[in-house]
């Protein structure tokens, strides 16, 4: 979803239409039993900075809605068993990826067995 942003001459919105795509179909994928694993690599993402962020929810707001939620409720299931907040690394309450919370500084919580 990141590299979907940098896609800028003519040719490249195909690609990038093209890599959202291709990560719409691992999220359904992963979503029921590897969400622990979307929530790495989003974890991960998120914690490289606010330019990252700002790719992230640019790339998941150019999802169709179901791929989004389906994100964003595994994050909400693998926060549960990790001890954090989907709200952490910008997703809303009862939502996908809210609007201002990409540059907002924070950090995801460690998982389990990895360092702080």
């Amino acid at each position: 979803m990141v590299a979907a942003r940098r896609r800028a001459d003519p040719g490249g919105r195909l690609k990038a239409d093209k890599d959202v795509a291709q990560a719409g179909i691992l999220i359904e994928a992963m979503a029921p039993r590897r969400h622990h694993d979307l929530a790495d690599a989003w974890t991960e993402a998120w914690s490289r900075g606010p330019r990252w962020r700002s790719a992230l929810v640019e790339g998941l707001s150019r999802l169709p809605d179901e791929q989004s939620e389906m994100l964003a409720a595994a994050i909400r299931r693998a926060g549960g068993s990790w001890g954090f907040k989907a709200e952490d690394v910008g997703f809303l309450k009862d939502g996908p990826v809210g609007a201002g919370t990409a540059g907002d500084g924070s950090q995801p919580p460690s998982k389990p067995g990895s360092s702080p």
